[in-house]
């Protein structure tokens, strides 16, 4: 098997490894290049562990066993064509049930990584951490995202976040705005499109975007630092000034108070003059009346006396 794989791949080094940069796989193994690692696989018993050579009756007794965990652990023999399927035709089969099962889901996967093998806490082993990452395709991932389009942002959220680098507000749809973002950033397709919802960048040139906002909220920011510094220091002058005029201000005050203390004492005085002047009016007025009153009853009697007399005559 090993003669027959090496006389086939030998010169194959795009999928098979180069055995003679390590003899010690040229006599009992051989080098599969995956995308991420070159790994090595050794052929010692590589047939019998292929037949998997236990015994029926052990493998019988285990699936009719009543524990269910351990009957479950030994499945029915799978058969193709009234033959034992062996462990690398079953590893076969086992992974074109998963590929099926991956193709019609939406998978999402969880990588797993081991920090070191020493089973201690508190501790990372760099170089096994980084091969592990590089075996999962996590670090080509990376790779793949960072030369594509790895920036997707909704356009709302994207006009909302980097309006503020716009010299004036741009006028159309959503869509207009967005794209005058990038036409003010000198964007070109190779940094960034708009697409229908959503806004595509590459890292870098998303990277001076962000940095071009932060220099706008700088610049905002020092205005209204600016203006909130003026204010601060208008009261401070106030201040300053109020304590500076004290005197000033106390004998204002005190005029002030001067002047309206004359001013009531004004009123009052003109007050109870008027008061005086009705209440002497008022008295005259009586006095008036009532001797109009009295004329009125002499005359009234002397015209009475005159009346009688004449009836008397």
């Amino acid at each position: 098997f090993l003669s027959g794989l090496h006389r086939s791949y030998e010169k194959d080094t795009t999928s098979f490894g180069d055995y003679k940069v390590d003899p010690r796989y040229r006599n009992d193994g051989f080098i599969v290049v995956h995308y991420a690692a070159a790994v090595p696989y050794s052929v010692a018993d590589w047939l019998d562990k292929n037949r998997d050579l236990l015994s029926k009756t052990i493998l019988d007794a285990i699936r009719s066993s009543t524990n269910t965990f351990f009957a479950k652990l030994v499945k029915d023999p799978v058969r193709i064509k009234n033959r034992l399927v062996t462990v690398s035709a079953s590893f076969k089969l086992q992974l074109k049930e998963l590929m099926d099962i991956i193709n019609n889901t939406q998978p999402h996967w969880v990588r797993c990584i081991k920090s070191h093998s020493a089973k201690k806490p508190n501790m990372l082993h760099g170089q096994e951490v980084i091969g592990q990452l590089r075996s999962s395709g996590v670090l080509e991932t990376i790779k793949m995202r960072h030369e594509g389009y790895a920036i997707r942002i909704p356009l709302e959220r994207f006009y909302n976040t980097f309006s503020i680098i716009l010299k004036k507000k741009p006028s159309g749809s959503l869509n207009d705005k967005c794209k005058a973002i990038l036409e003010q950033q000198k964007f070109t397709p190779e940094m960034g499109q708009i697409g229908k919802t959503k806004f595509f960048g590459r890292v870098e040139p998303y990277r001076k975007l962000v940095e071009e906002r932060k220099k706008a909220l700088k610049a905002h920011v020092l205005v209204l630092t600016k203006f909130a510094r003026m204010r601060l220091g208008f009261k401070k002058v106030d201040a300053i000034l109020w304590e500076v005029n004290r005197e000033e201000r106390e004998r204002q005050e005190a005029e002030r108070r001067r002047k309206e203390e004359a001013e009531r004492k004004k009123r009052e005085e003109e007050e109870r003059i008027r008061k005086e002047e009705e209440e002497r009016k008022r008295k005259e007025e009586e006095a008036r009346l009532k001797r109009e009153e009295e004329e009125k009853r002499r005359r009234e009697e002397a015209e009475r006396k005159r009346k009688e007399e004449e009836q008397r005559r």
